[in-house]
């Protein structure tokens, strides 16, 4: 086994690993995404015959393996095709015209010890990855160096080489990929629209910019009830205000009054303000 046994790092899912794994098993991984979760050893022979007598000599029969569930698998999936569709880093480049497609960069960068040996930038990359899939096939592009050479420029640095992957993933699967397809969720997921940058789920309310507003899949038991409350402070004292043609202006100093929620929208400045008289908000 030439995998790490650890640490275990964010790299870990597309090949960021001290000894790594070939092309061949990280398309075989993903292809378990686009397989209901089900995994099944990547192989390049179906059969074996003989051309004289036809008679099969070999024949792969490799049975496929339930890994996840079919609702995790197209939650991941769903989340990486929003990855894509929402160009984060350049994605949209694997993107072919009105193909749909999940998928996932990678970038390996050398190790301090390797950095320093050589003398190379300390932001020197061995390999970049790309790994996706379009509802029909799953494809796994590499490009990078075996290894470090005195006197050559075996590295990336930068964005220097980042798009290479991509541009293959998509050369390729514009070639044998229907332009139709699409990814089917299961029947046992529901879409549900939530807030987005925030580490639990929340029903947005009416303060919520569309921005900050995404949909997600979910499992029944797991779908999210709570609506993001509404923000609240303690006390609020220094009120400035001005009456304007029947219209009251507050100004409010900020005291270094946070809500960690809201701060992902407006900043530590944003506030909800109630005013009450007589018990009674208005």
């Amino acid at each position: 086994n030439l995998m790490d046994q650890g640490p275990f790092s964010y790299s870990y899912a597309l090949g960021g690993m001290s000894y790594g794994v070939s092309p061949t098993n990280i398309a075989g991984a993903y292809n378990m995404l686009l397989n209901n979760g089900q995994y099944k050893v990547p192989t390049t022979i179906k059969r074996i015959t003989d051309l004289e007598t036809n008679e099969v000599i070999y024949q792969n029969s490799s049975e496929p393996i339930q890994v996840i569930s079919e609702e995790s698998a197209d939650i991941i999936t769903n989340t990486l095709q929003r990855v894509v569709d929402n160009n984060f880093l350049s994605m949209n480049i694997a993107k072919p015209n009105n193909i749909t497609i999940a998928g996932k960069t990678g970038t390996g960068a050398y190790s301090k010890q390797i950095i320093n040996k050589y003398n190379l930038p300390s932001n020197a990359d061995k390999d970049i990855w790309f790994s996706g899939y379009s509802p029909n096939y799953t494809c796994t592009i590499w490009s990078g160096f075996d290894e470090v050479k005195e006197n050559k420029k075996t590295y990336f640095s930068g964005k220097e080489g980042k798009n290479i992957p991509k541009q293959l993933f998509n050369l390729l699967i514009s070639k044998i990929e229907s332009k139709t397809s699409s990814f089917e969720i299961s029947k046992n997921l529901t879409k549900v629209y939530v807030v987005t940058h925030l580490d639990k789920e929340y029903i947005p309310n009416d303060l919520v910019p569309s921005k900050f507003i995404n949909y997600a899949y979910f499992k029944k038991e797991d779908i999210p009830k709570e609506v993001l409350p509404y923000p609240s402070l303690s006390s609020i004292d220094s009120i400035n205000t001005i009456l304007c043609e029947n219209t009251a202006c507050f100004s409010i100093l900020n005291h270094n009054i946070k809500n960690d929620l809201y701060s992902t929208f407006y900043g530590d400045k944003g506030y909800l303000l109630e005013v009450k008289i007589n018990d009674k908000i208005i």
